[in-house]
């Protein structure tokens, strides 16, 4: 944003300056530029109403399969997903859930386990302390598995956000996809510079067909 800013700087500042060339692209051609670049995805009105109707389908799609594997799941001796789980509040929390970016998603789960958490002594003279974890739904006490399939995260994942928890509090976690940019990337000012130019020439010159 701050390169936004820069640009939005430039084209104020001189107006007899050589640079006036930039106004070759408009303020609605330079917010399209830019979501381009941070790679937002960019829809109009008929396409987001079709995007609209195609989520429900897939929604719909979705929910008949998740209910369908959920009462085929035996998770435990209690059968946590088929006796104490409403399915469709469970797949509402799921399909919310994963509409989270991973960071909320950790943020989420950390706050889970924090509020969940109990510590007992495992050995004689309190030397040793075990945490236990609580899992529950719609507030209903269930098992791991149960909570493990409605959030559908892994055992490594667990496992890795109470680690990070002992070490590193409710810290955010810093993933290794993590999206950066590369080192190598062409900075957006610059790229601004390469379009303005072939509009700039094509405004003057033309452009040769393919």
């Amino acid at each position: 944003n701050s390169q936004l800013e820069n640009y939005n700087k430039n084209l104020e500042e001189d107006e007899n300056d050589e640079s006036d060339e930039f106004l070759f692209i408009s303020k609605y051609q330079l917010q399209k530029y830019h979501q381009i670049y941070n790679n937002v995805k960019i829809v109009n009105n008929l396409e987001e109403d079709n995007l609209n109707n195609n989520e429900l389908t897939t929604i719909n799609n979705n929910e008949e399969t998740f209910i369908k594997q959920l009462s085929e799941t035996n998770c435990c001796q209690n059968n946590c997903l088929k006796e104490k789980i409403n399915f469709k509040k469970a797949f509402l929390r799921n399909f919310n859930f994963q509409l989270l970016s991973k960071s909320n998603q950790d943020s989420f789960l950390m706050g889970y386990f924090i509020g969940s958490s109990n510590l007992k002594n495992t050995s004689k003279g309190n030397k040793r302390i075990r945490i236990y974890y609580n899992y529950s739904f719609d507030s209903e006490e269930i098992c791991l598995q149960a909570f493990k399939f409605i959030y559908e995260i892994g055992s490594t994942r667990i496992e890795n956000i109470r680690t990070h928890l002992s070490q590193e509090d409710i810290k955010a976690r810093i993933h290794k996809s993590a999206r950066k940019s590369s080192h190598t990337a062409i900075p957006f000012f610059t790229i601004l510079k390469i379009i303005n130019f072939i509009l700039s020439y094509a405004n003057k010159w033309g452009l040769l067909s393919p």
